[in-house]
This record gives C-alpha cells, structure tokens and sequence, in this order.
C-alpha cells in the first residue's frame, strides 16, 4: 500500500468516526426532515473528500515525509484547520452553518479543555 493511499485510508477512517459521532447525535436530537440528514451527511462527505484531497497538496508542497515530526505539526496547524473550515463552508452552502457551528464551539471547548489540563502546569 503506497503512502497517499495509507493517507487517504485513514483521512477515511477519522472522517467515518466523526461521522458516526453526528450520527448518534443526530438521533438524539430527532432531526425531523430527510432532507436534513442528507445534507449532514453531504457536508461531512464533500469535506472529507475535500480534506483528503488538499492535504496530500499541502503536506507535499512542504515537503513533510509522511510520519515525521514535521509530518504531524503541520497537519495538526494545516489540515485540522483546513477540514474545520471546509466544514463550515459546506455547512453554509447546504445550509446547515449553525447546526455545525454549534458543533464545533463545542469541540473546540473540548481540545481548550484537554489543552489546559496537558499544558498548563497547575499552580498552588
């Protein structure tokens, strides 16, 4: 299996999960319309593909080798951005932008969260 096919895999891969975690919530909150499912589903769809295809781009254009530090810095400063920020463009055009929004506040919440406990060192 050549590298952008591992890469893509598990661009897959962390897409399919952020899926099903939408999914289960979609359940939770009894989207009442068809046609809103689809449209959630389309956004996370055409911004994974989105995701994958630009990151084997940017990632090469910098000349990171797949695995390095530099490999993973730059996709943690680039690609995560990058797939955060699609995600809100499609929401838009689909128009879902609040729906995804709300998500993402909460997600980012999340990673200050986790980032306080790792980062910061607790002061007496």
């Amino acid at each position: 299996m050549d590298l952008m096919h591992k890469r893509k895999v598990l661009i897959f891969f962390v897409s399919l999960i952020s899926i099903l975690r939408t999914l289960s919530a979609i359940m939770t909150e009894k989207i009442k319309k068809t046609i809103d499912f689809i449209s959630i589903i389309l956004v996370f769809a055409l911004t994974g593909s989105s995701t994958a295809i630009l990151s084997g781009v940017i990632m090469n254009a910098f000349g990171a080798q797949p695995w390095t530090f530099k490999y993973i810095v730059g996709y943690l400063l680039f690609i995560f951005p990058l797939y955060q920020a699609l995600t809100l463009i499609y929401a838009a055009i689909f128009g879902k932008f609040n729906w995804f929004f709300s998500r993402q506040k909460k997600i980012v919440g999340h990673i200050r969260k986790f980032s306080k406990k790792v980062f910061v060192p607790e002061t007496e």
